[in-house]
């Protein structure tokens, strides 16, 4: 909530970021929930229609795991005032320099100790500050930005180890919003379409709208919206991998979680936990940050890897890397060809 190639294909863990910073990452205090083992060009198209470029790859197909990861990064602005209200009551926030070499030295080493093919983000202000990540992960060699194009805006982002074959925004859609006229998705919903090996995986990284100045109708059109591009995709892509994460600021059973399952055949992949709580928002612990995968098309979700990354503190857990949410990761298998 807001307050507005596996292995082979992986660089080393520590590449590009000092041992220092892991090891301050993995010290004691950080703690892992799941059932899994913790182990440490774009042509961007704003219609939500067809991508400008489409390349396909020839390499054969195989089966193969894909690990992907989903992070609220809490609001990582750079020093620029952008939106000319910077003051300590305004939303948009301005770091020193040296505050945000820190800062992006803090979430580089939180993404790369996920060790995912595949990073979904939020909160990212601008370029210059997926830029600064990516400089500092050089394993993930595409790097995407949904930027909303406004000063002071918090972006979709995703980072990845494989090659990219087609980018969306959808940015510039409008659907029905449930108490009449349309609406549009609060941050882009970035979908990329990732070569893995010659098979095809489809990721969504999505950021429903927050409750804080609620809309909750704008956030249920968005779930319906976002399982119906899920279902599209299904068809249009029937032998694809397609996997949806991101902060959708609602919770289980909630009406756009609800509208989102029930547009299309997904799995949850954090309901196999016991504990799939994100974040703690006014004391109360609750799951906003989700990973769902389709059930209609190919791939699937690995049983028992999914896991939440939380850092520990004296009293209770905080979120991940800095952030006030959690980070989810989890991973999954194509359909033996």
């Amino acid at each position: 909530m807001d307050a507005r190639d596996r292995d082979a294909r992986r660089s080393p863990l520590a590449t590009g970021l000092t041992s220092a910073l892991l090891a301050a990452l993995l010290l004691p205090g950080c703690a892992f929930w799941g059932s899994g083992s913790a182990t440490a060009g774009e042509t961007d198209d704003t219609t939500g229609g067809s991508a400008a470029t489409e390349t396909e790859s020839t390499t054969a197909a195989a089966s193969t795991e894909i690990t992907v990861a989903t992070f609220n990064v809490h609001l990582f602005f750079d020093t620029v005032c952008d939106s000319g209200q910077c003051s300590a009551d305004d939303f948009e926030e301005v770091a020193t320099a040296a505050g945000f070499e820190a800062r992006a030295d803090e979430l580089a080493a939180a993404i790369a100790a996920l060790e995912a093919d595949v990073v979904l983000l939020q909160e990212i202000e601008n370029q210059s500050c997926i830029d600064a990540l990516a400089a500092r992960l050089p394993e993930f060699t595409a790097i995407h930005l949904g930027e909303q194009g406004y000063p002071g805006s918090i972006d979709t982002a995703v980072l990845s180890t494989l090659p990219t074959l087609a980018v969306f925004t959808h940015l510039d859609e409008e659907f029905p919003h449930p108490e009449g006229g349309t609406t549009s998705f609060t941050r882009a919903l970035l979908e990329i379409h990732h070569d893995v090996g010659g098979q095809r995986l489809i990721t969504f990284a999505a950021h429903f709208r927050s409750k804080v100045f609620d809309d909750p109708g704008r956030r249920l059109a968005e779930g319906q919206r976002a399982g119906e591009w899920i279902a599209l995709r299904g068809v249009d892509y029937p032998e694809a991998m397609i996997v949806l994460g991101g902060d959708l600021n609602d919770t289980p059973g909630s009406p756009p979680l609800a509208a989102l399952e029930g547009a299309a055949d997904v799995t949850r992949v954090a309901a196999e936990l016991e504990d799939d709580t994100t974040l703690i928002y006014g004391g109360k612990a609750q799951a906003l940050d989700h990973i769902y995968v389709s059930d209609a098309a190919a791939g699937a979700h690995v049983a028992g890897s999914t896991m939440i990354f939380r850092a520990d503190t004296a009293m209770a857990w905080t979120g991940w890397g800095g952030s006030d949410h959690a980070a989810v990761r989890a991973t999954f298998t194509f359909d033996a060809p």
